[in-house]
């Protein structure tokens, strides 16, 4: 993978350890996926490579930009639009790490036959879709959601989009994935992960190099996909009378 990229990925892994060690000790910090989407914001702005706020690419061209100020933005941004093939229409995704260098935000330039919020990016990239599970009877489903929306829509389109040159810059060595999901209890916790690595298990589909996994409550985290694979294909080969999961 692409060292900027890789530098992003390690940011969102700080990121969300940290806010897990604070959730550890403040057990009623997240409360909705609201809570939990903001205040991981929030630590990935305090990252060293992502902090602060510089020059988009506008700035190449305009030294001043509008009402004499300068047109500088961030790295981390949420509900980005990303294209779907051959669409005008894209994927929203919870957030997104981006070069500000490479992001128009006046004088779009880059795909500008097709809708958008206003801006447009095109480069080294980080999506980065957030669940937070709340109710046990949600937990079979939304624990994988994510994954399964990156790994079979917005990778695929994303990478059709590189094929086609739709993209200049965007490769797939400089793009990178991750589903992040926030549990509110061990309980959910359990269930919630006995799918995702039923999911990554699945051999039919394998997980992509560039898509990484994230799952937490309070008292543990895991990064991990290998081990979220072997601890559902023990959980899967118990006698199911000793097992609450089908």
């Amino acid at each position: 993978m692409d060292q900027l990229t890789s530098q992003w990925v390690e940011a969102t892994k700080t990121a969300i350890n940290s806010l897990q060690g604070k959730y550890k000790v403040n057990r009623g910090m997240l409360l909705t996926e609201g809570d939990l989407e903001c205040h991981f914001f929030s630590e990935l702005l305090q990252q060293s490579c992502l902090f602060g706020f510089y020059p988009s690419k506008d700035n190449k061209f305009h030294h001043r930009g509008l009402n004499g100020f300068d047109l500088k933005t961030t790295y981390v941004h949420s509900q980005v639009t990303w294209f779907k093939p051959d669409q005008k229409s894209g994927f929203e995704v919870d957030i997104t790490i981006c070069d500000p260098l490479k992001l128009e935000v006046v004088n779009i330039e880059l795909f500008e036959e097709y809708t958008s919020k206003g801006f447009a990016y095109d480069g080294e990239c980080v999506a980065i879709e957030v669940k937070f599970i709340r109710d046990m009877q949600k937990a079979s489903q939304y624990g994988h959601e994510d994954y399964l929306k990156l790994r079979d829509k917005l990778i695929p389109a994303k990478l059709e989009n590189i094929r086609t040159e739709k993209y200049k810059i965007s490769t797939s060595d400089n793009i990178a994935f991750i589903a992040i999901i926030g549990c509110k209890n061990k309980e959910i916790f359990e269930t919630a992960r006995f799918y995702l690595g039923k999911h990554l298990s699945d051999e039919t589909k394998p997980c992509p190099e560039n898509l990484f996994v994230c799952i937490f409550y309070q008292d543990r985290i895991i990064w991990d996909k290998e081990v979220l694979k072997r601890d559902y294909l023990a959980k899967a080969e118990e006698p199911k009378n000793n097992t609450n999961v089908k």
